[in-house]
């Protein structure tokens, strides 16, 4: 199959048939590309995510797919390899431009490395460096071939099998039944069963089924090469002849082969296509996708838990301790969630924490009369929040404690600082619920931390 040059769209683009009334900001593909995922979507309409994945439309006999807010690959039967990457700025007239490209890219592959997920912890700054604009699926491989690399080099794990043999000789146990059916006009012969250490495990088999479904999926001529190294290497280790029942046998967790989760997790995402869901249907060979304001929430609270001051303050992803409604049937229902909680270590501190939720969406600042944008629903969940985290914290510690409120969004042109305070009650001239609602800028990387710093200290 001849390689193709991979085509660039973004979340909540529009994909449409090159010459056919193509539109400003629609992202043209070849007929068969474009009929490949059409016929891929409608295959797929009975699973819950393919409608927010991607959608098909037809309006005045134009046919298009609309993209949803998941970002990643998806690579269709033709060889054309797709990218959906995260939009950094609203602006749609910049999406052509390859600088542009490259920063999403860029900032994909940076959130993606801390999704929880995905335990995407192989893809280290270096590679990030060195694939600048390359296509995001040969970056998924080359890492995963650099994960196989590093266990090759720590030496492969071994494990008794059982196995089960027709010998000369009597080793292990004597399978009686099958000696009555097999050798009973050869008294000679021994039905068998005993135990091998050997490296024909499913964890071993999971990576070699990987590795050549790769060596197919791959246009990098580099990764190729290597692909075909490691295979060679592996050389007596069989394919896996049940994906289902080798991903269940190698997902235990067993300490002493820790060193294989990050590849087994990833191998269950080539060979079964779940990037976000199992697709069936012969009109995709690969799609690896993942929710854009997961992965923005994960990569937020990976920040906060690095560069917040240890000694000042104390950082818990999705804080689980209180309810909306406190008892019914003699329990508390509807647990509350937010993305992080802070508590400073401070004292005499009316604010000592903080209550950050992250939304991946595009607010404008330029927009008060429309609310800014935001959502009334991420207004009441912060206000929830407030109240029960007051009404805890406040009878745990036998004084008043007064969260502080953060929704943190992501910076783009029409929202670069921050907006005038939401004052939700006062309680006194200097304490009350209050709201800051923040810009996250993603694109400069050297400025995470004093972000990060700055939004600790928005209420001082």
């Amino acid at each position: 199959m001849r390689s193709k040059k991979p085509i660039v769209t973004y979340e909540f683009g529009t994909l449409c048939i090159r010459g056919k009334s193509v539109r400003e900001g629609d992202t043209p593909l070849e007929e068969g590309t474009f009929n490949n995922l059409w016929d891929f979507i409608l295959s797929n309409r009975a699973d819950g995510d393919a409608d927010v994945v991607m959608s098909v439309h037809t309006r005045g006999g134009r046919k298009y797919i609309k993209t949803g807010r998941f970002v990643g690959t998806i690579q269709t039967k033709d060889g054309q390899i797709i990218e959906i990457l995260p939009k950094i700025y609203k602006a749609s007239s910049r999406q052509d431009d390859k600088e542009y490209q490259d920063l999403c890219r860029m900032v994909f592959l940076n959130m993606l490395r801390h999704f929880r997920d995905t335990k995407a912890r192989s893809f280290q700054n270096a590679s990030l460096n060195t694939k600048k604009g390359f296509p995001i699926l040969e970056v998924y491989i080359s890492n995963y071939i650099n994960a196989v690399e590093q266990l090759l080099v720590g030496g492969l794990k071994k494990n008794y099998t059982l196995v089960e043999e027709n010998q000369k000789f009597l080793k292990g146990k004597l399978n009686v039944a099958k000696q009555i059916t097999k050798n009973h006009t050869n008294k000679a012969a021994f039905a068998i069963q005993y135990n091998k250490y050997i490296e024909d495990i499913p964890q071993n088999r999971l990576i070699v089924s990987t590795l050549k479904k790769l060596l197919n999926v791959s246009h990098s001529n580099t990764n190729k090469a290597h692909i075909s190294t490691l295979l060679t290497i592996l050389a007596d280790i069989p394919s896996s002849t049940n994906i289902e029942a080798d991903l269940k046998l190698a997902s235990t967790n067993n300490r002493l082969f820790a060193s294989y989760d990050m590849l087994i997790q990833w191998s269950s995402q080539f060979l079964l296509n779940r990037g976000f869901t199992t697709f069936s249907g012969d009109c995709v060979n690969q799609s690896l996708l993942f929710q854009a304001e997961r992965l923005f929430e994960d990569f937020i609270a990976y920040l906060f838990k690095k560069y917040s001051p240890k000694y000042l303050h104390t950082t818990q992803s999705q804080h689980q301790k209180y309810y909306l409604v406190d008892r019914h049937n003699e329990k508390g229902i509807f647990r509350l969630k937010p993305d992080m909680f802070i508590e400073s270590n401070g004292e005499d501190d009316p604010y000592n924490s903080i209550i950050i939720d992250t939304k991946w969406k595009a607010i404008d600042s330029t927009r008060p009369d429309k609310n800014y944008m935001i959502d009334m629903k991420d207004m009441y969940q912060l206000y929830a929040y407030g109240l029960k985290y007051r009404l805890g914290q406040s009878k745990e510690k036998g004084q008043e404690v007064i969260p502080k409120l953060v929704l943190l969004y992501p910076y783009s042109e029409k929202f670069t600082e921050s907006l005038p305070e939401f004052i939700y009650e006062d309680f006194t001239e200097q304490q009350g619920i209050k709201l800051k609602v923040i810009p996250f800028d993603l694109s400069d990387p050297n400025s995470y931390e004093s972000q990060v710093r700055d939004i600790l200290n928005a209420f001082n």
